[in-house]
């Protein structure tokens, strides 16, 4: 990783407790990173417990996951993990990996992505007190580029 990233936190992200790179490994931070010879069982689809609308496991309508494209019923749901490079602009992350966990309390994607009965067991969770948790907070700020995600410019993909 590179040396300008946070030593202890990089640490902490790479430890056994918390295991964060078997999903979001580099160079990318995420798990579907592809290079030319990268077989498809290395991008690592898992289902990683964002829904459980419903209380059945399912899926909303428009967000099936792989089984979107596959058509199989045993992919509904799976993602690759997004990325964590500017992570630092999303609403506690750790907090719900910490969970083993989205819960989303109302609307039309109701639901606790803990219960769902087809998460991947390595959503499982982890406990950390606040001295421990500062550390990879700390390493996931750094990921982010503030200059990048102030640039008025890239804001709207769409316009014109």
């Amino acid at each position: 990783m590179p040396s300008e990233l946070d030593p202890l936190g990089a640490a902490a992200f790479q430890s056994e407790a918390l295991d964060c790179q078997r999903c979001h490994g580099v160079p990318s931070f995420a798990s579907g990173f592809e290079t030319g010879n990268t077989p498809p069982s290395a991008l690592n689809f898992r289902n990683n417990a964002i829904h459980d609308a419903g209380g059945d496991g399912s899926h909303p309508a428009g967000n099936p996951g792989r089984g979107g494209i596959t058509g199989l019923s045993t992919d509904a749901g799976e993602f690759c993990a997004p990325s964590l490079k500017n992570i630092a602009t999303l609403d506690d992350v750790i907090g719900n990996h910490e969970q083993g966990r989205r819960t989303i309390a109302s609307g039309a994607n109701a639901g606790d992505g803990h219960a769902n009965p087809d998460r991947d067991p390595l959503v499982e969770g982890f406990v950390l007190s606040d001295l421990d948790r500062a550390d990879p907070e700390a390493f996931l700020e750094s990921l982010t580029d503030d200059t990048l995600v102030k640039d008025q410019s890239l804001l709207d993909p769409f316009a014109q």
